[in-house]
């Protein structure tokens, strides 16, 4: 495998000691983790949900800091605390995008994430296939539509039905319940 190829591999198991390291709960999301879950496919950066971080933000980008990561925002704090993202960048270059998490389902998802092995044949922490198609659909882009199917087909021992239950209450939230239905047919079609 070639050194590009591993970068993210090699990021994510940087973040992962990091973050366990400073005590922090978290779960690999995104990409990576529909890799981890499913079928391995690129992606350019890491993306993880992070909880309890609110009232120690600043202390843990200080931290970040010194562990060697670097802000890709000019406030990194304060952009954190408008989007509840803090936009990062590891020493070999690759995106990192930490989500602070904030509602049950967050919670949810970190107490839930299932251990996943890399390359190196560490593990990490990683959302469950039910969760990550939850977050998929709430994006519903071209890409998240693939990795629905993906996942879905690799995982079939899932709870469906629940994770459409889960769905449908950001469905209506985001105010688009013709979603559910949409997920449910793309769910069916993948099985």
């Amino acid at each position: 495998m070639s050194e590009i190829e591993q970068l993210p591999s090699k990021s994510v198991g940087r973040l992962s000691a990091t973050l366990r390291s400073l005590g922090i709960e978290f779960a690999i999301v995104g990409g990576v983790a529909v890799g981890l879950v499913s079928t391995p496919r690129f992606t350019a950066d890491v993306d993880a949900v992070l909880l309890d971080l609110d009232d120690r933000l600043e202390w843990f980008v200080a931290e970040l800091l010194k562990a060697g990561y670097e802000s890709r925002a000019m406030d990194p704090i304060g952009l954190a605390r408008r989007t509840r993202v803090l936009t990062m960048r590891d020493e070999s270059g690759v995106g990192i995008d930490l989500m602070l998490g904030l509602l049950p389902f967050d919670t949810d998802l970190v107490s839930n994430a299932v251990l996943a092995t890399l390359s190196d044949a560490s593990t990490v922490p990683v959302a469950s296939p039910g969760h990550l198609v939850v977050m998929k659909a709430v994006a519903w882009r071209p890409r998240d539509l693939d990795d629905i199917r993906e996942i879905v087909s690799v995982n079939p021992w899932v709870d469906w039905d629940a994770v459409v239950a889960t769905f449908a209450e950001y469905a209506q939230l985001l105010e688009v319940p013709e979603r559910v239905a949409s997920l449910k047919d793309l769910i069916g079609a993948s099985l």
